[in-house]
């Protein structure tokens, strides 16, 4: 369990903070893009099942204790509530400026070599154009004598 809460300067006082008009929005655990604010976190506890000699089904749940409850009180300012925010409740910040620098460079090295191919291919033509040229204008001086 992770609530959210606020305090008041004027009177003192820590309240429950809601995120949302939700009555339930003064959780911690952020669902669908900052419109819900979850307090509870739960997981489904799975019976384990035998059926008896007259063949009836019998379920038998596994001790729970509320060791392995949790509750936590966090500020509505906790930086971890700030971070949720600010990604939409992925914690996800995107890569770091070394890893795109890094992602850059490779991505220019791989560029350069797939223009070496038609580098030369472009290179080529130019020559040919070129050679093609000199021998039209050497032509057209012999027509003259």
């Amino acid at each position: 369990i992770c609530v959210q809460v606020d305090h008041d300067p004027t009177d003192m006082t820590w309240s429950l903070y809601r995120r949302t008009s939700n009555p339930s929005s003064y959780g911690c655990d952020m669902k669908v893009a900052g419109m819900q604010w979850n307090p509870a976190r739960y997981v489904l506890v799975k019976p384990s099942t035998h059926r008896d000699a007259a063949g009836r089904l019998h379920y038998k749940f596994p001790k729970t204790t509320l060791e392995d409850v949790a509750i936590v009180v966090r500020s509505r300012a906790d930086p971890y509530i700030e971070a949720m925010l600010s990604t939409n409740g992925s914690l996800n910040f995107g890569i770091g400026s070394n890893d795109a620098y890094v992602t850059a460079l490779v991505c220019l090295l791989i560029g350069l070599l797939l223009a070496i191919q038609p580098g030369c291919q472009f290179y080529e033509c130019y020559r040919t154009q070129r050679a093609r040229g000199k021998e039209q204008r050497y032509s057209k001086l012999d027509q003259w004598e």
